[in-house]
């Protein structure tokens, strides 16, 4: 299975992992595993991560069964954010169209920086330069 993932900071957050080709179906697959998976709580935080695939074998008709099988859940909710992380020209596409459909289950963005979209889910801190750089002395 090309996604891989993880559960952190008091069972609130995901981190998941694509890489190779990728298929709806095994997005529809990792939706459903992590609404079953006891180790996550209702309305954690969602970090995917589809920068390093090869190809990408979704089209709009997956992407709306994805979402069909999103709001279906508990888990994910208004509250909930995902930040979805892209490389790719086609994958941003497909990912913004996905931030559109999705935004009535949960908060949705895409990053093309893993560590950005970190900071926007809360679970890195900014790294800052100096109280003189932060003051643009």
């Amino acid at each position: 299975m090309p996604i891989t993932y993880t559960v952190g900071l008091n069972r609130s957050y995901v981190s998941a992992t694509a890489a190779g080709k990728l298929t709806a179906e095994e997005i529809s697959n990792y939706a459903n595993a992590v609404e079953a998976d006891e180790n996550v709580v209702e309305g954690f935080v969602e970090l995917f991560d589809v920068s390093r695939i090869e190809e990408s074998q979704i089209d709009q008709s997956g992407l709306d069964k994805i979402a069909q099988i999103v709001r279906t859940g508990k888990k994910r909710s208004m509250g909930s954010r995902l930040a979805i992380v892209v490389a790719k020209g086609d994958s941003f596409d497909r990912a913004r169209y996905y931030e559109r459909i999705a935004s009535d289950i949960h908060n949705v963005i895409v990053f093309n920086s893993r560590d950005v979209a970190e900071i926007w889910l809360g679970v890195r801190q900014p790294t800052g330069g100096s109280n003189k750089e932060q003051k643009g002395e």
